[in-house]
């Protein structure tokens, strides 16, 4: 998973904690879906001095080989904001994206360039995938 923007350093993940709590909530809120498609959310998220990155893929927990859907959402973080709010923001801005997408499942749309969109007077960018972020992550582990 790359952040939308150059950066120098890496990535601070966010607190495994969050991530649970998150991927959690996903799961509980798409609970139908999730059991119709026998499939579960997997959250990814990284602050940078400069921005804040998440990618949450809905996946086949049995099958890596199974092809994702994966949002990856980001935005600025401004000298002084409180990362917090823009995560919550980027939390509620989610829910919108799989709210669409599972209405609408058969007119998807996948686009990796990244788009921007203004969202409670925040301007995100996303694209939409077939990434599978867990094997990204793995790979990328292998490849320190």
């Amino acid at each position: 998973m790359q952040s939308r923007k150059h950066q120098d350093l890496d990535g601070i993940i966010l607190p495994e904690e969050w991530s649970k709590e998150f991927t959690g909530l996903l799961n509980s809120i798409y609970k139908d879906e999730c059991n119709r498609q026998n499939k579960s959310f997997f959250v990814l998220g990284y602050t940078y001095p400069d921005e804040v990155v998440m990618a949450i893929s809905f996946m086949d927990d049995a099958d890596l080989a199974a092809i994702p859907v994966t949002l990856v959402v980001s935005a600025d973080l401004k000298e002084g904001q409180k990362a917090k709010k823009l995560l919550d923001t980027l939390i509620d801005s989610v829910g919108v994206f799989f709210d669409h997408y599972f209405h609408n499942a058969e007119e998807s749309e996948y686009n990796t360039n990244w788009t921007s969109e203004t969202f409670k007077n925040v301007e995100i960018f996303y694209q939409v995938s077939r990434e599978n972020i867990l094997l990204t992550l793995k790979a990328n582990e292998l490849l320190k």
